[in-house]
Order: structure tokens, then sequence, then C-alpha cells
């Protein structure tokens, strides 16, 4: 179907609607409908999109387990739910580390990883999880730039961590992961609400989100089994690199069209690369060699991705 656009004055032009669709959506003469822009594409409606909604969650005897249920809070969160009522029979949960915890106390635990929802009822076997800020569409752009710099902070803080054997800076790592966290899981659900607004790129940027909680995994895992591990100078140098290839991805993904930037950022790649299966580093006989390679290599194989999806979403090299 398609319609003529008429100027109307100087500065404004108009578009006529369907009639057939007038008709159905019953819309009279000053009623007002919502207009939601997709990239280069406009969504009329008598209402604005249907975005949030309610998530059941419902916690039984079969599934009274606490890794189960904060998965499930975090997947209603991602969805974009403005209401996520939980149910629990029980009023303890099994947790494979701690062994026995309150239900409730694991709920509000979790819920306080997540930005801008609260529980605001609560029973004895009963709370309600409440969207209580209103997310925004806007604030997408900013928080994955956070979330980047972030993974920036998190990698030079570890690797200046091993090399220095300085505790307190391992002991902040976990602290940055967890912000991280908790911008991913906003980020997704920011995508699932509104959508990215180039509506074609929403799920490159997802794929860039899942990378970024990736990165900060494996971070993870390597401070935390490998914090007591003193390093050989070959798995120091990798680490080196593939901190500078994280920074020049930074650079070039915020400047994509930026043709040196994109030369450096392939020569990085290519020195880390190079530093990670040298003969050198692969021939350390160290268990914590090999363990913290092992997270090198995924954090590297997760850069490699996101700098696919940004090309991806370039229009021009």
């Amino acid at each position: 179907m398609k319609r003529k656009v008429v100027a109307q004055g100087n500065q404004s032009l108009t578009l006529t609607l369907p009639i057939k669709w007038v008709r159905e959506q019953q819309i009279k003469v000053g009623d007002e409908v919502a207009v939601d822009q997709r990239g280069g594409e406009l969504v009329i409606g008598k209402e604005g999109p249907k975005k949030g909604g309610t998530v059941k969650i419902s916690v039984t005897p079969a599934t009274n387990n606490s890794k189960l249920l904060r998965s499930l809070i975090f997947g209603a969160y991602r969805s974009g739910a403005d209401e996520i009522p939980i149910e629990f029979e029980t009023l303890e949960l099994v947790d494979r580390d701690m062994g026995r915890v309150k239900t409730i106390k694991y709920i509000q635990d979790t819920v306080n990883l997540l930005i801008g929802v609260s529980i605001v009822e609560q029973t004895k076997n009963f709370c309600m999880v409440k969207d209580v800020t209103g997310a925004s569409e806007e604030e997408f752009d900013t928080i994955l730039r956070r979330t980047f710099l972030l993974i920036l902070s998190i990698g030079e803080q570890s690797l200046k961590a091993f090399e220095e054997k300085d505790k307190e800076a391992f002991e902040d790592v976990p602290l940055i992961y967890d912000s991280i966290r908790k911008f991913t899981e906003y980020c997704m659900r920011l995508l699932s609400k509104y959508e990215y607004k180039e509506h074609e790129n929403t799920g490159h940027f997802y794929a860039i989100v899942i990378c970024f909680d990736d990165i900060s995994d494996a971070y993870r895992h390597l401070t935390k089994h490998f914090a007591k591990s003193k390093l050989s100078p070959p798995v120091i140098k990798a680490y080196h690199d593939l901190n500078q290839l994280m920074r020049k991805a930074y650079e070039w993904f915020y400047s994509p069209t930026d043709k040196k930037l994109a030369q450096e950022l392939f020569n990085f790649r290519d020195i880390s690369y190079k530093s990670i299966y040298s003969a050198e580093t692969q021939k350390t006989k160290l268990p914590q060699d090999s363990g913290v390679l092992g997270s090198i290599q995924a954090v590297r194989a997760a850069a490699t991705q996101i700098i696919r999806e940004r090309m991806a979403m370039t229009k021009e090299f």
C-alpha cells in the first residue's frame, strides 16, 4: 500500500490514513495515534506498542533450586517484563554453594543485581517484583558504552594485579564484574522492550551484549581460580596484547569508518593471536598458565565476534 505525502505549510508534511484501517480501529477526528520509529520505518497504531507485561514464576518442590530460580528471574527481566509475580511453596531453596538459603532472601539478592526493578509486595509464599523506574530506550547507547569501558577496566586491572601480586586489586575485580552483569542484563532488557533505534541492528547489538557477558565471565573465572598464581612472561605478554586489542576495539567501535583505526585494530588482532599461540607461550608446562590462556582465548574470541557484529552494521568503510 502506498500513500502520497502532501505539503502542508512551509515546514510540514502530511500523510492520509487508509479509511478501512481507520474504521477498523474506530479512530475519530481528534483522536491521537502512536507513531513508533524503527530505523527507516514508521509504525502507526491506535495505541503505543505493547511492551513489558507480566511474567509469572512458580517455585515448587520439584523446581526448588536457587540457580534455576535466578535464571528464571533474569529471563523474565531480560524479556522486558514490567511485573514478575513469584510464588514459592517452600521457604528455603537448595543452593549448591551455600546448602539451604531462605527463598525470599535469595530473590531479594537476585533483584538487587538488576537495574530498575524492586520487590513491591511480599507475603509468606509470594512476592511481586516490579519495574519502579520505567526504562527508557534512550539509555541504551550510554549503558552500552559504560559496559565497554568496564570491560577494559576489568582486563587492565586484573593484569596489573597479576603483575604486581596486588591482592586488593584482585578483590575489586568481582565488584567490576557485578557492575558489568547489571549493565548487560539492562541492555538486553532495553533491546527486548524497545529494540534498537535502528531497528535492523537490534540483533547485532544483542549479540554484542552477550559477548560482553562472556568476556566478563572469562575474566571472573580467570581471577577466581588463578589469583594466587605466578604467570610466566609469555602469558603476561599475551594478556597485555589482549588488553591492547580490547582498547583499540573500543576506539574503533565508535569510529568504524576511520580507516587508520581499522588498520591499527587488525594489526593488534594479529599481534594478539601471535602472542597467544607463539611457541614460547604454548610450550609452558605450568597449569596456571594453561588456565589463564584459556580465558584469554575466550576473551579474544568474543572480541572478534564484537568486531564482526560492528562491521555488519557499518554502511561504509
